[in-house]
C-alpha cells in the first residue's frame, strides 16, 4: 500500500508518517505491556488459536478467517450469537452482492490497470482494508465467525459497495452514449 504511492508522495507526508508511529507506539505498548502481564497471559491462552501450539494455531486462524468470507455470514445469518445481529441477516443485504462484486471488479481493474496514482492507491487500500478486517477474530477460538470482533468488515464492504456503484453508473453513462451516437 505503502509502495503504490510513490516515494516522492511518502516523502511529502513523512513528518506526518513519523507522528503516525509515534501515536501508534503510544497505543501500543500499554496494550502489550498488558497482554504479556498475568491477566493478559490467562485471557490469551483461553481465547488464542494458539494455546494449542504454533501449527495447529496457525491452522486454525487460516479456517477461521475463511469462514468470514462465506455468503452464510456475510449475507443470509451472519454470527449465530443475536447479540452480535439481528436474527436471519448477514452482515450486508443481499441486493449489495452484484455492487460488492462490481466493487471488487473495479478496484482490481483500477489496482492493476493504467489507472492514476490516486485510483491505484485507493484500491490497495479498499482491498487491504478488506482483507485485514476479519485478521483479529480469525485468531481467537469462539464464535467464530464473530460478527463484533470483525466490525471493521462492514465499512470496507461500505466502500466496496459504493465503488461498484459507481463503476456500474459509468458503464451505464458510457452505454448510454454509444447508444445516442447510434440514433
Amino acid at each position: 500500500l505503502v509502495a503504490s504511492l510513490g516515494w516522492e508522495r511518502i516523502n511529502e507526508h513523512r513528518r506526518a508518517l513519523v507522528l503516525f508511529a509515534f501515536a501508534f507506539m503510544a497505543i501500543a505498548v500499554p496494550i502489550t505491556i498488558y497482554a504479556l502481564g498475568a491477566e493478559g497471559s490467562f485471557r490469551f491462552r483461553r481465547v488464542s488459536v494458539f494455546s494449542d501450539g504454533l501449527v495447529p494455531g496457525l491452522m486454525r486462524a487460516a479456517s477461521n478467517y475463511a469462514k468470514h468470507f462465506s455468503p452464510d455470514f456475510l449475507f443470509l445469518s451472519g454470527d449465530r450469537n443475536a447479540r452480535h445481529g439481528l436474527p436471519g441477516l448477514g452482515l450486508m443485504s443481499i441486493p449489495f452482492v452484484p455492487l460488492i462484486l462490481a466493487g471488487l471488479w473495479a478496484c482490481g481493474r483500477d489496482l492493476l490497470g493504467e489507472s492514476e496514482p490516486e485510483s491505484r492507491a485507493r484500491a490497495a487500500l479498499v482491498l487491504a482494508w478488506v482483507l485485514a478486517a476479519p485478521l483479529g477474530a480469525a485468531f481467537t477460538r469462539d464464535g467464530i465467525p464473530h460478527a463484533l470482533r470483525s466490525i471493521l468488515f462492514v465499512p470496507a464492504l461500505v466502500l466496496l459497495v459504493g465503488q461498484g456503484a459507481y463503476f456500474l453508473a459509468q458503464i451505464a453513462d458510457e452505454n448510454r452514449r454509444r447508444a445516442a451516437r447510434l440514433i
